[in-house]
Formats: C-alpha cells, sequence, structure tokens
C-alpha cells in the first residue's frame, strides 16, 4: 500500500495542479492526504475528480483552516474517526489488514506549537490498531532543515525532539519478582521471559475420557499422505502466498525480496525449509525476532504496559 503526504502550499494555480496530477501518476498511492489545499469544497472536488481517485474527504479552507484533504481509491476503504482544521483521523481497511492513519497539519504559529503535541497525544488513543502518524508538523529538530527566515529559537527545537524522546523513553522496568532493572541485559531477560511464559504451554493432563470421546477424522491414507516429505513446489506456492511487505527477517528484508530474487535464491530458500521440517537442522538457528517495546501509557514500568 502506497500513502502519500503533501504539503501543497495551494492549489489554486493551475500549474500546481499540474505537478501533483503529475506526483500521483509516477506514484500511483492509494492514499493521498494534503495539506493547506487553501480551497473550499466545490473546488477540492474539481480537483479530486481530475485526479482519478475513487473517493474523497475535505476539511474547507477558511480563516482559522489552510484546508485539508483525503483522498483513495477504492482498492481500499476508509473510516473517518475525527477531523479538524488540524487533522484528519481514519481507520484504513484493505484485505489484508488495517491500520489507523492520522493526517496532520501541525500549528504554524510558534506560540501554539505546543497544541499540535496535545493533538497528537490525543490522536494515538483513537484507536488500538497499529497507527501512522503522517503530514506536515510545522516543527524541526535541527537548524539544518529550516531555509531562509529568521532561525528557530535553539530552546523551541530542544523542545521539540525531547517530547518525542519522552513519549517513547523506557526508564527500566520491574521483574516478576518486583526487582526494577534499568541496564539493557535485565530488559532484555526481562522481555524473553514475558514471552516465553506467555507463548509456552502449561502441558495439562487431559483426561482419557475427553481423549476417548474424540472422534477420529483422519483415516490412515489420509495419515500418510499428510506425512509424506513436503514437496519444492508446495514450498515455493506457500512461499508465494506471504504478503511481499510482510514477515522480515533479522536482517529486515520482507519476504517480497526473496520473490523477487527466487531466481538466485530459490534452491537455497527450499533446501533450508526442507532440512527445518524434517528436522536435519535445528529449528533455533532461525529461531530468531527483534522485539520492539512500544509504551502504551506514559512511563511504563512493566511488560503489560508494552
Amino acid at each position: 500500500m502506497k500513502i502519500l503526504c503533501w504539503n501543497c502550499q495551494g492549489l489554486g494555480q493551475a500549474s500546481t495542479v499540474q505537478v501533483l496530477k503529475s506526483i500521483v501518476l509516477q506514484n500511483a498511492p492509494d492514499v493521498l492526504f494534503l495539506c493547506e489545499t487553501r480551497l473550499n469544497k466545490l473546488r477540492c472536488e474539481r480537483i479530486h475528480i481530475s485526479l482519478n481517485m475513487s473517493n474523497c474527504f475535505f476539511v474547507d479552507s477558511n480563516p482559522s483552516c489552510s484546508g485539508l484533504a483525503i483522498l483513495w481509491n477504492n482498492k481500499i476503504s476508509v473510516d473517518l474517526l475525527s477531523y479538524s482544521a488540524h487533522h484528519i483521523d481514519t481507520i484504513i481497511k484493505s484485505d489484508t489488514f488495517n491500520f489507523h492513519f492520522s493526517g496532520l497539519h501541525g500549528y504554524a504559529d510558534t506560540n501554539h506549537k505546543y497544541k499540535t503535541w496535545q493533538l497528537i497525544d490525543h490522536l494515538q488513543h483513537a484507536s488500538s490498531l497499529p497507527w501512522l502518524l503522517g503530514g506536515d508538523f510545522n516543527e524541526i529538530i535541527a537548524d539544518n532543515e529550516k531555509q531562509g527566515a529568521p532561525r528557530r529559537a535553539r530552546s523551541q527545537i530542544d523542545n521539540f525532539p525531547s517530547q518525542r524522546r519522552r513519549k517513547n523513553f523506557l526508564k527500566g522496568l520491574f521483574d516478576n519478582n518486583g526487582l526494577w532493572h534499568e541496564s539493557e541485559d535485565g530488559l532484555m531477560q526481562i522481555s524473553m521471559g514475558y514471552f516465553q511464559t506467555l507463548f509456552s504451554s502449561s502441558n495439562p493432563d487431559i483426561p482419557d475420557s475427553i481423549i476417548n470421546n474424540i472422534r477420529v477424522s483422519i483415516t490412515p491414507a489420509m495419515n500418510d499422505r499428510l506425512s509424506l516429505p513436503f514437496t519444492s513446489n508446495e514450498i515455493t506456492q506457500a512461499f508465494r502466498e506471504i504478503d511481499p511487505r510482510k514477515a522480515p527477517g533479522i536482517d529486515g528484508l520482507p519476504s517480497g525480496f526473496f520473490r523477487m530474487h527466487w531466481e538466485l535464491m530459490g534452491k537455497d530458500i527450499i533446501q533450508l525449509c526442507q532440512d527445518l521440517l524434517s528436522r536435519t537442522i535445528d529449528m533455533a538457528s532461525v529461531n530468531i525476532t527483534i522485539l520492539f517495546l512500544i509504551p502504551k501509557i506514559a512511563e511504563p514500568t512493566s511488560m503489560r504496559h508494552l
């Protein structure tokens, strides 16, 4: 899925509209978020039609709003959660996954920039789905990001990064014994222990009276077929059914990378899968993952808060 966010700084000029058409043609976004359209709804509708995007929602330009728009194609559906002069908040749904998307246009007035962070803090609680925030924050974290006009006060720039860090900062965690840990090794052990416990079986005893009353549905012939070694075609087909954007490995490469270069590495992947399935090699050799600890609340202290 492609999402394109652009501060167009006004769509009143035909040249700007032509640039927008070119961008849409070249990138073919599924979702297009625009800020500072500086147009009313009627004029936005005309541009929406010219872009061949199937659906749209606009926030009119007025003295308190520079104008916002979100457009999307028929491959997805968009549910509107809320909107204002500075945001459009939605749930985006596709055949493969749903997520929370907020299009943002930050406050331009230096004295009101704190309201941008208040808005972000409010929006993050609108849904429990994965959240994508896009648009123009009207904020910088370094002077080299700004061209022209007076330089920003260092204190204002520092406030922006510090608020970002404060939102995502994890000072430490309590373990199961109530002991506080701040070291990287301590946090790693707590995280690993939490998920090992979460996904481990308690190995409950199942009475024979229950097992004996389970109807047999797999015949010996069916079991023989199910017990056959996996073929190269079966492994290839299973690999093709993985979403190309998902299932990245420890190296960060998603399945789409391997599909794109299947002629070079397909045989090796098939052989690896066959060795793992036949237990010729240990699953531990590839059973590696990266844990991202994302706080659900401010100042988390346990894994339940992540």
